[in-house]
């Protein structure tokens, strides 16, 4: 079945569906597409995010909310893990306006 405004498959959207994509990620040992300067799987960053210094997570977080996709997001960090974070976030303005609007709003 071709969906309307595309001419991929139901099943092409199947397989691009960004929780399974994580999980072959994670079981593949793949690294993440959307760190720039590092190559981590999802399970070094878990690891990192867990485990890491003030500053590797305050980095890691700064990248994520810059580059990840916003479903990947959530499931490495909590809103209330960036609200903890957010003034040492390396975010550029008109990102971190459109942050503190979006973690004012989730509460």
């Amino acid at each position: 079945m071709v969906l309307p405004g595309n001419n991929a498959t139901h099943d092409d959207t199947a397989r691009k569906d960004p929780n399974l994509e994580r999980e072959t990620s994670e079981s593949t040992g793949h690294a993440l597409p959307f760190f720039p300067d590092r190559q981590l799987t999802a399970r070094e960053l878990r690891n990192l995010l867990t485990t890491g210094t003030h500053e590797e997570r305050v980095s890691l977080i700064s990248d994520l909310l810059q580059f990840a996709p916003w479903e990947e997001i959530w499931s490495y960090v909590t809103r209330e893990t960036v609200r903890e974070v957010f003034t040492e976030l390396e975010l550029g303005e008109g990102l971190r306006t459109a942050w503190e609007e979006i973690l004012d709003r989730d509460d």
